[in-house]
C-alpha cells in the first residue's frame, strides 16, 4: 500500500533540482510538473516526515534535508538552527496584539479565519511531543506529560519503538515533579536514566507494558536535565 508513496518520492527526488524555483515551468500535467507541485507542498513534506520517523528508513534523508520542514530537519540532523528557523512564524504571531489573539474567535469546528502563521504550531507540538506536523490530530505522538507546572520546557530529541531521549529544563525555583507517558516504545525492559551535566540524577529499570504507560520523573531546580530511555529486552 506504501507502493504509490514511494513512487511519488522517486519523482520528487528526480527533479529536486527543480524543487527551489517559485514558478512551475513545466508543462502542466507533465511530470516534471506533478513533482514540482508535490515538492512544494507542506502536506506532502508532512507525510514524508512521519513516514520517516515511524518507518526509520533513511533511503531519501537527503532530499529531506534539503526540502523537508525545519522539524524533520532537526531530527534528521540534530541542527537545532532548523528548529530556530521553524519557530520563528509561531513567535511572529504571538508576539503581536497577544490580548486579541488569545481572546477573539478565529477557529470554529470548520473554518480559520485568523492569518496564516498562526497555524504554525506544530514545531511547538514536535518539541513537546516527538511529533511535529501541522495541525496534526494523529495518533504519533512519542510522549506527553502530565502534572507538569508551566515551568517546565521540553525538547524530544529522538524517539522510536525502542528508545526515547529528551531534554528537560525547571525554571521553578524548587524540584519539580511531573508525570512522561510513552506512547511509540514497544513492549518490553527498559532502563531509565536522568543526568545532568554529564553526571547521573537517577537511573532505574522500568517495564512498557502498552502505549500510554506512566512513569514518574523528578526534575532539579534550573538544570538541564537529558532523559534517556533505552531497551534491554523485549
Amino acid at each position: 500500500y506504501l507502493t504509490p508513496f514511494i513512487q511519488h518520492l522517486d519523482l520528487v527526488s528526480k527533479y529536486s533540482g527543480d524543487l527551489n524555483s517559485s514558478q512551475n515551468q513545466f508543462e502542466e500535467g507533465s511530470e516534471g510538473w506533478a513533482a514540482h507541485q508535490l515538492g512544494n507542498s507542506d502536506g506532502f513534506w508532512n507525510v514524508v516526515g512521519t513516514w520517516r520517523l515511524l518507518t526509520g528508513n533513511n533511503k531519501y534523508d537527503k532530499l529531506i534535508i534539503e526540502h523537508g520542514t525545519p522539524f524533520i530537519k532537526y531530527r534528521l540532523t540534530g541542527n537545532t538552527g532548523f528548529l530556530v528557523e521553524g519557530i520563528q512564524p509561531y513567535l511572529e504571531t504571538i508576539r503581536y496584539n497577544y490580548p486579541l489573539f488569545t481572546t477573539e474567535a478565529i477557529h470554529t469546528d470548520r473554518i480559520h479565519i485568523g492569518p496564516g502563521n498562526a497555524r504554525e504550531i506544530g514545531i511547538v507540538q514536535g518539541m513537546v511531543t516527538g511529533y511535529g506536523i501541522a495541525e496534526s490530530s494523529s495518533p504519533y505522538i512519542a510522549v506527553s506529560w502530565e502534572d507538569a507546572s508551566r515551568d517546565i520546557t521540553y525538547l524530544v530529541t529522538d524517539s522510536d519503538s525502542t528508545r526515547l531521549d529528551a531534554e528537560l529544563f525547571s525554571f521553578s525555583e524548587m524540584n519539580e515533579g511531573l508525570t512522561m507517558r510513552s506512547w511509540q516504545l514497544s513492549k518490553g525492559s527498559y532502563k531509565l536514566e536522568l543526568t545532568s551535566e554529564g553526571e547521573t540524577i537517577e537511573s532505574r529499570d522500568i517495564t512498557v507494558n502498552k502505549g500510554g504507560d506512566r512513569f514518574r520523573l523528578e526534575l532539579p531546580s534550573k538544570q538541564l536535565v537529558k532523559i534517556s530511555i533505552q531497551q534491554t529486552s523485549k
